[in-house]
C-alpha cells in the first residue's frame, strides 16, 4: 500500500488537446497517478491519454474552469495534487524538485507555486506578462479548492513555498488560433465580472486596455521580447477591450430588460 503522505496526483484538463498532450503527460510519469478532466474532445485526446492512464473522466467544461479541476481534486487519492495544462510540460529537475519538497519533513506547507517558462509563437518570453509572478499550482489536499470562472484562481489555506525550476508553457498555436483564444477568454471574462456585479463605461473600454498595453510593455520590459513581446502585449490589449466592451453589452441589455418591467 503506497504512502498517500507523499504521494502526488496530477490532474490536467484537456479539450481537443492531441497536439501537446503526449509531451503533457510524459512528462508527469513520475506522479503516482494521472487524472484527466476531458471537455469531449472530438480528436484523438482521449486515445493519447489512455497510454498514460485509466483515470479518464469526461465532463463538459461549461465555460467554468474552476469547477473542471475541483471534480479533479475529488477523484485524486494522493495527498498533494498538482495541476498541469496540456500544453505544459514538467522537466526533470521540477519533479525531482517537488517531490523532494512534498517529502520533506520539516517542511510544513499546504501548497507550492512556480513560473513558468512561456513560448509564444515558438519564441521564448522572458519579460512582459511572461515574467509575472509565481502561480500557485500544488496543493496538500484539503487546503483549499479552486475558485472564479475566469481567470480561475487556486485558493490555499496555509503556508506556500516557492520553487526554484520552471513549469515549461509551449504553445502550439499560429496568431489566428491565439486570437480566437482571446476572444474566447474576453467573453468569459466579462461574464465572470458581470455576475460578479461589476459594471464598465466608457472611460473603461478606452483606457483599462491603453493601462494594460503600457503595464506590460513599457513597465513590465515586454519590449525586450521584440517583435514578439510587441504582438503579445498588443494582444492583451485587444483583450482589455473585449472584456471591457462585452461587459458594457451585458450592462446595457440587463438595463434595458429592467426598464421594460418595470
Amino acid at each position: 500500500m503506497r504512502n498517500l503522505n507523499c504521494s502526488i496526483s496530477a490532474v490536467v484538463l484537456t479539450n481537443n488537446s492531441e497536439k501537446t498532450l503526449n509531451r503533457c503527460l510524459n512528462s508527469l510519469t513520475w506522479c503516482n497517478e494521472i487524472i484527466v478532466i476531458d471537455d469531449y474532445s472530438l480528436d484523438n485526446t482521449v486515445k493519447l491519454a489512455k497510454k498514460y492512464t485509466d483515470h479518464i473522466y469526461r465532463k463538459k467544461l461549461l465555460n467554468d474552469f474552476s469547477s473542471q479541476r475541483n471534480f479533479g481534486i475529488k477523484k485524486t487519492l494522493s495527498n498533494w495534487v498538482i495541476f498541469v495544462d496540456s500544453d505544459e510540460y514538467v522537466t526533470q529537475k521540477l519533479s525531482n524538485e517537488i517531490k523532494s519538497t512534498i517529502s520533506n519533513p520539516f517542511l510544513k506547507i499546504d501548497g507550492f507555486s512556480l513560473k513558468r517558462k512561456d513560448y509564444f509563437l515558438n519564441h521564448e518570453m522572458k519579460y512582459g506578462p511572461s515574467g509575472k509572478n509565481y502561480i500557485i499550482r500544488g496543493i496538500k489536499k484539503g487546503s483549499g479548492k479552486w475558485i472564479n470562472k475566469q481567470p480561475e484562481e487556486l485558493q490555499i489555506r496555509g503556508e506556500v513555498i516557492q520553487l526554484k525550476n520552471k513549469l515549461i508553457h509551449k504553445r502550439q498555436e499560429n496568431l489566428l488560433d491565439y486570437f480566437n483564444k482571446i476572444i474566447y477568454y474576453s467573453k468569459l471574462e466579462s461574464q465572470a465580472r458581470f455576475q460578479n456585479g461589476e459594471n464598465s463605461n466608457l472611460w473603461k473600454i478606452l483606457f483599462e486596455p491603453l493601462n494594460t498595453f503600457l503595464k506590460t510593455y513599457i513597465f513590465m520590459f515586454g519590449f525586450l521580447d521584440g517583435i514578439f513581446g510587441l504582438i503579445l502585449c498588443y494582444m492583451l490589449l485587444i483583450n482589455k477591450f473585449l472584456v471591457y466592451s462585452n461587459l458594457w453589452n451585458l450592462n446595457t441589455n440587463t438595463n434595458k430588460i429592467s426598464a421594460i418591467i418595470k
